[in-house]
């Protein structure tokens, strides 16, 4: 056989920067083109089945901009959820009810996307109008006028008005339950009070106009929830105190409050402390073929705008008027659930729409049921967008109202596969390395997509306890799922879901940033993190305050640089922030008075070097009287810049060796092969057992077949001949890709005499 000579050629990296909005298919559920005019529409996957559109344009001439979810509830790995308000109560002005903006609500359940749901009691206790259902629990009753969106446990969503029975058991006795956190309490009467309604009544609260109460302190034992038919859902508690016109009770998880007027209050008085107390319900007015007691979920609404796929009309100046709106919709067959939130009161960019205008353009995009939900300064939207938590909408009001119940969507947790051991996921512009290992010997691969799990690797088909898949010819700036996936005697393994962004992003929060002079700490809006800083402007310039903002970024080359801050009225309209970049210091400008609660891009491309040189500092110099924010900034990569030939990435080198790596021309696995020469081989650096495999052998022909492995769609391979291993020349001849391995057929050359042969592998 002929010697072999396989060596790497020089490496000519050019990498380019890619941004590709997906889209819906024409006449898809939830699909808004062809509504607006001169319509601009980008396309998000939150998670696999769930989807997030922005469309802008006009209608009717004038400006929108609109925001649309789509929910696959046929995806088993998403639910929707009720999501209460938890972090805000103000008990002085008579607020019971607690309350959240959007955006909190989105991170404090960590859901996908979230938006606001009811109407509420805004003048008063706070309570949201209508059912409200969370698991099962009740946390408001129905509501006459306020139709109710559910979902069962199995995934089926409806739209329904219903109606409930209820009873207290205490003993021998049973009574009637007028309400779950009500904020009207009538004579002779029983309401039950629990979180997220902060404290009980007693005889404090407005609603109950001076009359004498009975309270009696439950905490809670067990909820057991009902198999359906006439059987009812159970809350069971014991008592821990009774009180007769005392001061309020302040509620949490454990307890509840019984609260009693009139005559009904000695039914409560009866009771002593360690007894049992039964609270039992059950939902009626059921549609028919839906088990009441898997309703898992329930917000409620105030107008239907269609009704079986027939659109609904009103009048009014509710309903005629432009408005910022929310509404919630499903299609026919019960199974994808759409959430829409027109912006508006924001001339010459977001005007709002009617209810006729918000009907038709569900109506276009295939929903078949619709309810209104809270509108106004209520509507908002917040996702995890890449990775990163983020208010998608801009408020009416310039900021985010608290709100006391939404509704969201959120991923139903796995249960982990232990055969998958030590994962380790990396990603770089438009590649990624995932590796793992397994108790026993296995044949590796990847299920992996932008919306799923559509594509498969190539495959590592030699068995081994580790495994490594690169992936390469990825998009850049783009969330990718995964499931590593392993063959053994016995069947095929698969893993919990894995999510990766491609790109290099770098984020500096204010915990990581070097402060100069004093600065404050808040969490008024949404900082990113759990707060910010701020300061006084109080000069004009030559600023006396600093806050830098110093990443440590992994590559040379171009970055998009963006800002994140709480607006506010007192804010600063001209924030200075100095940049240092590859170009030296430059001075950039932006207004916090409104925007922000999200990424704000501050500049585009520019040219930073890797490691630490680089920074971006806050100053407290601009119009005095104000107040300036310094709470993040962060660094995507647009485009790197060329690897130098016998560098590899430093998010590759780390992902094997961490943050002290060799260097590259280092081989540590003794496998005859550097750093430098498994990366553009696409072999692992610290595997010995994972090196290049070449067969060189004669076929029947007379001629000989190169067989090698791994071979990568991201590299360059040509035979090159010699017949003395001194001049070499390209050999024309094309190379199949087969399982994973590449194969050159050499044809017979006579009177050549000996001659070799050599596998040239670089990058594009």
């Amino acid at each position: 056989m002929s010697p072999q000579y396989f060596r790497v050629a020089k490496v000519f990296a050019v990498f380019a920067f890619v941004l590709v909005h997906g889209f819906v298919a024409a006449g898809a559920f939830g699909d808004p083109r062809g509504f607006l005019v001169n319509q601009q529409v980008s396309e998000t996957v939150v998670y696999p089945g769930v989807k997030y559109i922005r469309a802008d344009g006009s209608h009717l001439g004038l400006p929108m901009v609109t925001h649309v979810v789509t929910v696959d509830m046929t995806d088993p790995g998403v639910k929707l959820q009720m999501l209460p308000g938890e972090r805000l109560v103000t008990a002085s002005s008579g607020q019971f009810f607690r309350r959240s903006r959007v955006s909190h609500m989105q991170q404090d359940n960590n859901a996908l996307v979230a938006i606001n749901s009811a109407f509420f009691d805004i003048s008063a206790t706070m309570a949201p109008s209508g059912l409200h259902v969370r698991d099962g629990m009740m946390l408001r009753q129905p509501a006459t006028g306020n139709p109710s969106f559910a979902v069962t446990e199995d995934g089926l969503a409806f739209i329904n008005s219903f109606g409930w029975s209820r009873n207290v058991r205490y003993g021998t006795g049973t009574a009637a339950l007028q309400g779950v956190n009500n904020n009207i309490i009538g004579d002779n009467n029983i309401a039950l009070y629990q979180y997220p309604w902060d404290r009980s009544p007693a005889t404090n609260a407005a609603f109950i106009n001076g009359r004498a109460v009975t309270e009696v302190v439950i905490g809670k034992v067990a909820f057991t929830k009902s198999s359906g038919g006439t059987q009812r859902h159970l809350l069971r508690g014991k008592v821990l105190e009774v009180r007769n016109n005392k001061g309020s009770v302040g509620l949490n998880a454990t307890n509840y409050v019984l609260t009693a007027t009139g005559t009904s209050r000695s039914f409560l008085q009866q009771m002593t402390v360690g007894s049992t107390v039964d609270v039992d319900w059950l939902l009626s007015s059921v549609p028919s073929g839906i088990n009441w007691s898997r309703i898992s979920e329930v917000v409620s609404g105030n107008n239907l705008l269609i009704v079986n796929g027939v659109l609904q009309n009103g009048s009014g100046s509710h309903w005629e008027s432009r408005h910022p709106r929310s509404v919630v919709g499903i299609n026919e067959s019960q199974t994808k659930v759409l959430f829409l939130l027109v912006e508006g009161r924001q001339s010459g960019r977001a005007e709002g729409m009617s209810l006729d205008s918000v009907r038709n353009y569900v109506s276009h995009m295939g929903v078949y049921n619709c309810l209104e939900l809270d509108g106004g300064g209520s509507s908002a939207m917040a996702g995890r967008i890449n990775g990163n938590n983020v208010l998608l909408s801009t408020p009416s009001d310039g900021s985010e109202r608290y709100v006391p119940s939404g509704l969201g969507v959120v991923a139903v947790p796995e249960m982990a596969n232990p055969f998958f051991q030590n994962v380790r996921v990396s990603t770089g512009h438009d590649m990624a390395a995932i590796s793992w290992e397994t108790p026993e010997p296995a044949i590796s691969y990847l299920l992996y997509g932008k919306e799923g799990y559509d594509i498969e690797s190539i495959r590592n088909q030699v068995p081994s306890k580790r495994h490594t898949i690169f992936l390469s010819g990825l998009e850049s700036h783009t969330l990718y799922f995964a499931r590593m996936a392993a063959e053994t005697g016995a069947g095929t393994q698969t893993s919990q879901s894995q999510q990766f962004t491609t790109s290099f992003e770098v984020v500096v929060d204010d915990a990581q940033a070097a402060f100069d002079g004093t600065w404050s700490t808040g969490a008024f809006e949404v900082p990113y993190g759990p707060s910010y800083r701020w300061s006084n402007v109080d000069i004009a310039s030559s600023p006396t305050r600093t806050a830098t903002f110093r990443p440590n970024l992994p590559a040379s080359g171009h970055y998009d640089l963006y800002v994140w801050f709480t607006p506010g009225g007192n804010r600063t309209t001209e924030a200075r922030y100095d940049i240092k970049n590859q170009a030296g210091t430059q001075v950039l400008t932006q207004s916090q008075r409104t925007g922000g609660n999200n990424w704000t891009l501050l500049a585009s491309n520019m040219a930073f070097d890797s490691g630490t040189n680089g920074f971006a500092k806050v100053r407290n110099d601009s119009t005095v009287g104000t107040v300036v924010i310094a709470d993040a900034f962060r660094w995507v990569l647009n485009s790197p810049a060329p690897m130098p030939h016998g560098e590899v990435p430093t998010w590759w080198r780390e992902h094997f060796f961490g943050v002290n790596a060799p260097d590259a021309s280092t081989d540590v696995d003794e496998d005859g092969y550097s750093i430098y020469e498994e990366y553009i081989w696409g072999t692992v650096p610290d595997d010995s057992t994972s090196s290049p495999r070449t067969i060189f052998e004669q076929t029947q022909g007379g001629g000989f077949q190169l067989t090698f492995s791994p071979v990568r769609a991201d590299r360059v391979y040509r035979i090159e001949a010699s017949t003395d291993l001194d001049s070499w020349t390209t050999f024309n001849v094309p190379l199949q890709e087969v399982n994973g391995q590449g194969i050159v057929n050499l044809p017979v050359e006579s009177g050549l005499g000996q001659r070799y042969y050599r596998l040239r592998v670089a990058l594009p």
